[in-house]
This record gives C-alpha cells, structure tokens and sequence, in this order.
C-alpha cells in the first residue's frame, strides 16, 4: 500500500481551501498548531498558521502531512473564524 500524498490525503478527508485544521502533537500533549489551507496543488498543499502571537506574521508554506509526529483534524473552533 502506497502512501497518500498531502494533496490527496486532503482529497480523501474532504478538506479544501479554507478548511481549519488542528495538528496535534502526539508527544507533547499541550501543544498544538492551527493551520488554514491556501492553496492544494497536485501533491504539495499550502497553509499558514492562524494561531500566532500577537505582532507576529505568517507566510504561505508547505503542510507536513508526512510528519509524525502530528495528528491532523478540522478544527471547530469559532475562535478562528
């Protein structure tokens, strides 16, 4: 069995441009990061963190999906709508 790329795993999960997800860190329980997905392309899918300090900036990158480390789920949180 073949492993799923980013853009496909967002496929399968129905996540789109937009969607919130929450990376869970699996060894460090009180840490997370949420992320919003810019842009998938045919196998590489863009985000930015929306969780950030105050005064702090972020750019486009690339999601690791491949970590992990990282559970990934959507996030519910009206916080960051």
């Amino acid at each position: 069995m073949r492993e799923l790329s980013p853009a496909e795993r967002c496929r399968r999960n129905n996540w789109h441009v937009g969607s919130r997800l929450k990376a869970k860190n699996c060894y460090q329980k009180s840490w997370d990061e949420y992320w919003k997905i810019t842009a998938i392309g045919e196998y590489e899918v863009l985000g930015k963190r929306i969780n950030l300090p105050p005064k702090t900036t972020s750019g486009e990158e690339l999601m690791r999906f491949d970590n992990s480390e990282f559970t990934w789920r959507v996030c519910k949180c009206q916080i960051f709508q």
